[in-house]
């Protein structure tokens, strides 16, 4: 009789085991949480202005500045039953954070646990190689 109940109890725990499992998985799936602060040619950027996070073309995140240049962004992990939600997909992804549609440095990959990161946006000449050849041509 021992037996039987705790194999009854063995099988109850196992359930309960995946079911939970699952039901994290399902509901809860893995967010790369970034939160920090970013420097804007030096100075924190100011409230309200777009904030977003790019893997490649893909954009996986956005929001806005806080006070002080504070900012939270959200990258879910991919989940092919959701293909419309854009994510990262491995670890190893590259994720290039744009304050008002310019590059922050650094990059950073993504991570299951919070990540904290100051970024800054320096002044650069963003100009593509193309343009320099219509710039050379321009002084010959």
């Amino acid at each position: 009789m021992f037996m039987k109940f705790a194999r009854i109890v063995a099988v109850a725990l196992f359930a309960i085991l995946v079911a939970t499992t699952a039901a994290r998985a399902f509901f809860f799936a893995n967010v790369c949480l970034v939160t920090g602060t970013i420097q804007y040619h030096g100075r924190s950027a100011e409230k309200g202005l777009p904030i977003a996070a790019f893997i490649g073309e893909d954009k996986v995140s956005e929001s806005q500045t806080r006070d002080n240049g504070a900012f939270e962004l959200r990258i879910p992990e991919y989940d092919s039953s959701k293909p419309d939600i854009k994510g990262y997909r491995s670890p190893s992804d590259v994720i290039q954070v744009k304050l008002d549609g310019k590059n922050a440095r650094p990059t950073f990959t993504p991570s299951n646990e919070n990540l904290k990161i100051d970024l800054r946006v320096e002044s650069t000449l963003d100009v593509k190689l193309s343009t320099w050849g219509k710039i050379k041509a321009l002084f010959k």
